[in-house]
């Protein structure tokens, strides 16, 4: 490729500054930190984060993968770095600015964030309409991690929280597999309360989203055959 070796040159220079790692998910049964992208957090290949020291996730790359995209994250973890030094040293007035600033970067844990909310009180209109939908989008994105686990308790949990979500009119945003995910939970959801018109809602919502990944097809005509059923259609 034209210009690779001076690309090269401008990683490695880069690169002088972090420590860098590689992971591959193998699936071999017993293969020693084969989880590893779930347990990070990880949606689908490739998953490109920053970790600090203790392997915590500081902040997802979703820019250009190249030295250019890579630094502009950097100053983005700078600039988070400044606002958690002043929050640590006793100045409360920049917990708004964090928790946005985190949850732009990556996932925090939900009960977490609920807590956060809570301690920072009434927020003004405009900061409301900034921090809701990233703490909406960082709830979807935690249940689909919690239903990639085979575990029928957490997985019977997290429908009935996206159901909550959605009557509340809490939505997330964009075409990830966080939001497909929540559309998936709240049509089982609508189905367990028989709930037509919410499942329907589902459906519509989801229907886009096959193009793109045509292995929802099966759950959608499922799901189409049990709201006809619930409707009585066919009877």
């Amino acid at each position: 490729m034209e210009g690779g070796p001076l690309l090269a040159k401008e990683f490695v220079a880069w690169s002088k500054g972090y420590v860098l790692f590689n992971h591959i998910t193998t699936h071999i049964p017993d293969a020693p930190y084969d989880d590893l992208l779930d347990e990070k957090g990880g949606l689908g290949f490739p998953f490109l984060v920053f970790m600090d020291a203790e392997g915590k996730v500081l902040a997802e790359h979703e820019g250009a993968r190249d030295v250019a995209g890579f630094q502009q994250t950097g100053k983005k973890l700078l600039a988070l770095a400044a606002l958690q030094k002043k929050f640590d040293g006793g100045d409360e007035s920049v917990g708004y600015d964090l928790l946005v600033a985190q949850l732009e970067l990556a996932l925090q844990p939900i009960e977490e964030v609920e807590r956060r909310v809570q301690d920072l009180g009434e927020l003004a209109p405009k900061q409301n309409a900034k921090l809701d939908p990233l703490v909406t989008t960082n709830e979807a994105r935690g249940l689909y991690l919690i239903t990639r686990k085979p575990d029928p308790a957490t997985n019977d949990a997290a429908i009935d929280r996206a159901g909550a979500m959605y009557q509340a009119g809490r939505v997330p945003g964009g075409n990830g597999s966080e939001v497909t995910k929540y559309w998936i939970l709240v049509g089982a959801f609508a189905e367990s309360k028989r709930d037509a018109a919410m499942l329907e809602t589902a459906l519509t919502a989801i229907r886009p989203l096959a193009k793109a990944h045509p292995e929802l097809q099966p759950w959608i005509d499922d799901m189409d055959a049990r709201l006809a059923k619930m409707k009585g259609v066919g009877r």
